[in-house]
């Protein structure tokens, strides 16, 4: 039905308009523009209140922008006076223009120069960290206070220090010359032992049976012991200028043996001081609490009696493959097992247990001897007579 003099409803959606500058296109179509509803009074309202909002949030994100950056531009500012005021208070430093380098210059030159430069590029790492050191801090030690507290120090220790170090002496003197006493004493009794061993009748006995066995065997062992008895035994009366010469000789040629066995001697040093002996204290392995460590350790790894029976079945099925024992013990690791194998070996006695009996062998009995036939052509009867002949004893 038509409803005449009807209210019309209040539009519900809002209205937009768009304002952007419309693209120039080479095509411009001509399109009737409608007129708009105009908007209600409501909806003017809440846009007006939204533009207002939208409006106040822009101008605090621009304040708060605005002091961000001011903040900013102040720190830098005030490094900027620090800096400025640590450089006023340093004095002006003149830059000497750099010379040119001579053209032909030698290696030392060079070597001269390029330290220089790092010397100066060093010095100019540590600059901003104090004022400028125009000169050097000391020429000589004696410049620093530290070398004169030292000498200080040292007259005062000097004496006691002399004394500590005269007493090591003697006491070290002391030490040397009683294991010399004690070396000659005892050397002088092992030099009678042995001249009691070797003037025994035994030895005589022995060393005249070995002298005649080797002077048999080597002639001139033989010789040279009777020229050396006829040396001894003659050598106070010289009767030629022949034999004066030979003696001569003999007593150049043992000194000269003597002075050789004397180079080649090492001399072993005297027994070393015990208070000077190096102690290395090792302790790997401290126990500092002996009794709580043991009881740990027998709670720590506890096998049961079928867990027992079980490692030493599997390990005749498997013997030292740890990895596959391990697997048929839930609660046991490769480690425990190994550990528990080492600690039982003696009493379980593996190598015994894997050992397998050997089957005996049976003895088979030896094939018969076959019969001897006689050489040359033999013929039928003969050949069966000689199968049916009893085998003959060797008896």
């Amino acid at each position: 039905k038509i409803r005449l003099a009807a209210e019309r409803p209040a539009a519900k959606h809002q209205l937009r308009v768009d304002t952007r500058e419309p693209v120039m296109n080479s095509y411009n179509n001509t399109v009737e523009v409608l007129s708009p509803n105009p908007p209600s009074e409501h909806t003017i309202e809440d846009q007006s209140f939204r533009t207002t909002k939208d409006d106040l949030l822009q101008q605090i994100s621009k304040v708060d922008r605005e002091m961000a950056l001011s903040e900013t531009t102040l720190q830098k500012l005030k490094k900027k006076q620090e800096e400025l005021e640590q450089s006023a208070s340093k004095p002006a430093l003149t830059e000497e223009p750099e010379e040119a380098p001579p053209r032909h210059r030698s290696l030392a030159q060079c070597i001269y120069a390029d330290n220089r430069k790092r010397a100066a590029a060093a010095h100019a790492v540590l600059a901003h960290l104090g004022p400028p050191v125009l000169y050097p801090l000391y020429n000589q030690p004696e410049d620093t206070a530290v070398y004169h507290e030292n000498i200080r120090k040292h007259r005062a220790f000097r004496r006691r220090l002399a004394d500590h170090l005269k007493t090591v002496r003697l006491e070290t003197e002391k030490r040397e010359d009683a294991l010399t006493e004690e070396y000659s004493r005892r050397a002088a009794e092992w030099l009678r032992r042995v001249d009691r061993i070797e003037q025994g009748q035994k030895r005589k006995t022995k060393d005249a049976r070995n002298r005649e066995f080797f002077e048999k065997v080597f002639p001139e062992l033989r010789k040279a012991r009777e020229e050396r008895e006829r040396f001894n035994r003659l050598g106070a009366r010289v009767k030629s200028e022949a034999e004066l010469e030979e003696i001569a000789d003999g007593l150049h040629e043992q000194e000269h043996e003597d002075k050789k066995m004397r180079s080649l001697t090492v001399v072993p040093p005297l027994l070393r001081d015990p208070r000077l002996t190096r102690h290395n204290l090792d302790t790997n392995k401290r126990c500092m609490d002996m009794e709580t460590e043991y009881k740990e350790l027998k709670l720590r790894n506890v096998w049961t009696r079928a867990e027992k029976e079980m490692f030493r079945e599997k390990y005749l099925q498997h013997p030292k493959n740890f990895g596959q024992i391990a697997s048929f013990l839930p609660r046991k690791s490769v480690r425990d097992c190994v550990r528990f194998y080492y600690l039982s070996k003696k009493a379980e006695n593996y190598k015994q247990l894997l050992r397998k009996p050997r089957p005996r062998r049976h003895a088979r009995p030896r094939p018969a001897p076959e019969p001897e036939l006689p050489a040359g052509v033999t013929t039928r009867l003969q050949r069966i007579q000689g199968e049916h002949i009893p085998p003959v004893s060797s008896r």
